[in-house]
């Protein structure tokens, strides 16, 4: 067996998934603004974009099972469909 060295410092990678030095949908920053939203009456999905109707209104509520998305692209991966109104 591999003796296995202790972390001495550094960088640790990043999360799969993370895209670097691509900016997010809306912000232009790697600060996501993209809502996922859930209807705490009828527990649909749904994600908001800046500019929206409700987009000022809706709170993101992580242990809800809200959620913030760096693009749309990733909401519509996640099966998030984008909110009607």
């Amino acid at each position: 067996p591999t003796p296995v060295q202790s972390f001495r410092g550094g960088t640790l990678p990043l999360p799969q998934g993370t895209r670097v030095g691509v900016a997010c949908d809306y912000s232009g920053t790697s600060d996501p603004v993209i809502k996922g939203n859930v209807d705490a009456r009828t527990g649909e999905r749904t994600y908001l974009i800046p500019g929206s109707f409700f987009y000022s209104t809706t709170e993101v509520n992580t242990g809800d099972g809200d959620t913030w998305f760096c693009t749309e692209a990733q909401a519509v991966a996640a099966g998030w469909p984008k909110a009607k109104h």
